[in-house]
C-alpha cells in the first residue's frame, strides 16, 4: 500500500473516531439540554397558570379570562395548553422547520425526551370549573439541537476533505 493511501486512511480513521466521540458528547449534552428546557418550560407554564387562577378569583368574567389565559400560550415553542371543561380551549406550539431536510426519526428517538403532561385544577371559590392541561412538546428544541449538530459536522468534514486532497496532491508529487 502506498504512503499516500496510508496517510489518507489514517486521516479517515481519525475523522471517524473524532465524529464518534464528538457525537457521543453532543448526544449527552443534547439530551440534558432538551430535558432541562422542557422542565423549565413546564415550571414556568405551571407558575403562570397558577398565578392567573389566583387572579380569576376576583374576575368579573372568569370564562373569558380562562380563554385568554389559554390563548396567551399560543405560539409558545415548548408547551401545548388546553382547558378541559366547558367550553374547551386548546393552543399548540408553533412547529419550526428544519434547515437541512426533515428532522430524522432516529435522532428524535436518540434524544429520547418524551412529552410530559401536568394538570392544574381551576377552582373558583368552591366551584371547580375544569382543569388546565400543560404538555411539553420537545420537537422545536430537538430541532434546534439537530440544526446545531448538522452545523457542527460541516467544519470537520471540510477539514478532512481538504486534508485528504492536500495529502493526495503533495504526497503524490513528492513520490
Amino acid at each position: 500500500m502506498s504512503l499516500r493511501l496510508r496517510l489518507i486512511g489514517l486521516v479517515c480513521i481519525a475523522l471517524v473516531v473524532s465524529l464518534i466521540l464528538g457525537s457521543a458528547v453532543a448526544w449527552l449534552n443534547a439530551t440534558r439540554s432538551v430535558r432541562t428546557e422542557m422542565r423549565s418550560a413546564l415550571m414556568v407554564g405551571r407558575q403562570t397558570i397558577e398565578n392567573a387562577i389566583e387572579r380569576l378569583q376576583t374576575s368579573t368574567n372568569p370564562s373569558r379570562d380562562l380563554d385568554d389565559l389559554v390563548a396567551s400560550f399560543a405560539g409558545n415553542r415548548h408547551l401545548r395548553v388546553r382547558f378541559i371543561g366547558e367550553p374547551m380551549a386548546v393552543t399548540a406550539p408553533v412547529l419550526e422547520r428544519p434547515v437541512f431536510g426533515a428532522l430524522p426519526g432516529w435522532f428524535i428517538r436518540a434524544i429520547g425526551v418524551e412529552p410530559v403532561t401536568d394538570r392544574v385544577a381551576v377552582v373558583l371559590g368552591e366551584q371547580r370549573l375544569g382543569t388546565i392541561a400543560i404538555e411539553t412538546d420537545p420537537h422545536n428544541e430537538i430541532l434546534e439541537v439537530w440544526n446545531e449538530f448538522a452545523d457542527s459536522l460541516v467544519a470537520p468534514a471540510v477539514f478532512c476533505l481538504l486534508t485528504i486532497l492536500l495529502i493526495h496532491v503533495f504526497v503524490g508529487r513528492a513520490l
